[in-house]
């Protein structure tokens, strides 16, 4: 309607892997909602590495300066890698934890001092922290924890009216899926390239994500919850 502003027009929303994928498609959504949006990504033009603690801390740093506030934190930032459980070696699991994680904890611990009452938090987990696929152990692992620690936030900063939630994509046309679908043998690659466990029979797109993530990141009565989107592959 002609005259009414953006529903974002006062928000600052911070994005963490806002580069490319579910992230790009998230910032763009706040964009167009009229947001101050800030993307934090290895990618972007001032790089932002999720896994080490300086970074994050310049991060934060800037924010406070040009803007004082974060109201909404989008945690996209994320990395997969796939194989046989004994596949994997303490390095990939490190990497794995290290981005996955303790990245997202060391985002929320960072910018949580910049968030006022009424800030909403968004981490992305995947349907294989639901229910995992083959080949992806360390991986579910990893995401399995970003809902556990996205409940606990919920709890822990119900008292200071920031809300917590957990986006679990199933298959999304990204970037990084492709690179999983490499890693992965290849009659696992056919079977999820077929959607054999899904009632959608299609990949998901960027811009349904971002649906999802607005939602959860404006609706004022909605915390500590995991909202799959994922085609019907968890029924959860």
């Amino acid at each position: 309607m002609s005259g009414v502003p953006p529903a974002l027009a006062d928000k600052v929303v911070v994005v963490t892997g806002g580069a490319s994928g579910i992230g790009l498609a998230v910032a763009s959504a706040c964009t167009d909602l009229g947001a101050t949006v800030v993307i934090a990504d290895v990618a972007g033009d001032q790089p932002v590495d999720v896994t080490s603690a300086a970074s994050v801390r310049g991060l934060a740093d800037r924010l406070r300066t040009a803007h004082g506030r974060c109201d909404i934190l989008i945690a996209a930032a994320g990395t997969v890698l796939a194989g046989a459980p004994d596949a994997l070696d303490d390095a990939a699991w490190d990497r794995l934890f290290a981005v996955n994680v303790k990245g997202v904890w060391r985002v929320v611990d960072a910018l949580l001092p910049l968030m006022p009452r009424g800030a909403s938090i968004v981490t992305v987990s995947s349907g294989a922290g639901l229910r995992p696929g083959p080949e992806l152990s360390a991986y579910a692992a990893t995401k399995g924890a970003v809902i556990a620690y996205t409940r606990a936030l919920a709890v822990d900063l119900a008292a200071r009216e920031i809300r917590a939630n957990c986006v679990a994509p199933g298959i999304v046309d990204t970037p990084m899926h492709r690179d999983a679908q490499q890693l992965r043998s290849g009659e696992v690659a056919a079977a999820a390239t077929g959607h054999a466990q899904y009632l959608v029979k299609r990949d998901g797109k960027p811009e349904e994500l971002a649906a999802a993530i607005m939602m959860l990141s404006t609706n004022e009565y909605i915390t500590g919850v995991t909202l799959a989107v994922d085609g019907g592959r968890t029924l959860h």
